[in-house]
């Protein structure tokens, strides 16, 4: 599954090289030379993965980050950092990451990260397609359900209205049968 790919990164040369790699391996790829022009793609059209920088000018990865969980919460986010630490992958981790690699990287290690990201991507797609067909099922059925009640209620209230004269009627044959018993004799 191809997938578009948002490469942010300040390094120049890695930013050519990595957007060069993943077209050649299919994948739809841009680049943003910051944070900054990064939320300008974001803000113009949807991405599958966005890899991103973290230690970038007044825009840092972090919030590019919490810009993509808020407003585009479909696209994953795979952090490459030349300044790994725990404590920051943890932070990118909270804020919404999905994986978090270390520069320099292997080449493989970025494509293996990028296959399972979209895998992810293609299963999250297929439970909400199965979940929102699964809720029309449910609607669809419960709309029946409603209808064949309604029906139900009405044939009930047909049967009432044309059993109440003949109830009547044997109401009073049986208190006429009874006040006839109980009259005395002469």
């Amino acid at each position: 599954m191809p997938g578009k790919i948002l490469i942010i990164e300040d390094e120049k040369r890695l930013r050519a090289n990595l957007k060069l790699l993943l077209a050649s391996e299919g994948y739809t790829v841009s680049a943003a030379a910051d944070g900054e022009e990064g939320l300008v793609y974001l803000e113009q059209e949807p991405w599958d993965i966005v890899i991103t920088d973290i230690m970038m000018g007044e825009v840092s990865g972090f919030h590019v980050i919490e810009h993509i969980t808020k407003h585009a919460p479909d696209t994953l986010v795979i952090v490459i950092t030349g300044c790994a630490s725990t404590e920051s992958m943890l932070q990118a981790r909270r804020k919404g990451a999905y994986d978090y690699i270390a520069k320099p990287f292997d080449v493989e290690m970025i494509l293996l990260s990028i296959e399972r990201t979209l895998e992810k991507l293609r299963l999250q797609r297929e439970l909400k397609r199965h979940t929102q067909e699964l809720e029309q099922r449910v609607a669809e059925r419960t709309r029946e359900l409603e209808a064949i009640n309604e029906q139900l209620h009405h044939t009930l209230t047909e049967i009432k209205a044309a059993q109440e004269p003949s109830l009547h009627t044997e109401q009073r044959a049986v208190l006429g049968e009874r006040s006839c018993q109980a009259a005395p004799t002469r």
